[in-house]
């Protein structure tokens, strides 16, 4: 009996110090000594994410629109981390859903404007890291019809929140 309550507290601890480690590493974003100075570095940042995260995206979005020369499918999006006014984190693409054709030639840009992301769509064999600051191109080409999640495989941003599908039609 004792062993085991021993083996069930190391066991808790190993949790709470990579959750502690896990959420740390989330929230940082500026380690200059201005930010510093001003404020005490607190290890979970609480500011609103740079870019407005209210899309308006319509239902069915005309599947032509970002067409460009040359059948590519240009789309631009965010992704960002922020702090719940409940204290949780969430992890966000500014779209819900992508709609394209079968055999599109996809560009999709994304503008990381908090936290540590990657997009992934398991089926096509996407997957792209994009760095904190700055938009990252990824491109592909929709060769198969049907739903396909996309999402962040960093962390458990995919748990709360941070996916999407990808709809490909005929």
């Amino acid at each position: 009996m004792n062993a085991k309550m021993i083996a069930l507290g190391i066991g808790i601890l190993a949790f709470a110090g990579a959750s502690f480690i896990l959420i740390r590493d989330m929230g940082k974003t500026d380690t200059s000594a201005a930010a510093s100075a001003a404020v005490p570095a607190p290890s979970i940042s609480v500011e609103a994410p740079i870019s407005a995260p209210e899309v308006d995206v319509p239902s069915s979005p005309n599947p032509d629109a970002g067409l460009a020369e040359g059948g590519v499918k240009e789309i631009a999006m965010d992704s960002w981390m922020e702090m719940k006014s409940d204290g949780t984190m969430s992890a966000h693409f500014s779209l819900p859903e992508i709609r394209v054709k079968k055999g599109d030639r996809v560009r999709v840009a994304i503008t990381n404007t908090k936290g540590t992301h990657d997009f992934v769509i398991d089926e096509l064999g996407v997957k792209q890291d994009t760095p904190e600051g700055q938009t990252t191109v990824v491109e592909f080409v929709a060769d198969k019809a049907g739903s396909f999640e996309y999402y962040c495989s960093k962390y458990s941003h995919r748990l709360i929140g941070q996916k999407g599908t990808l709809i490909v039609t005929e």
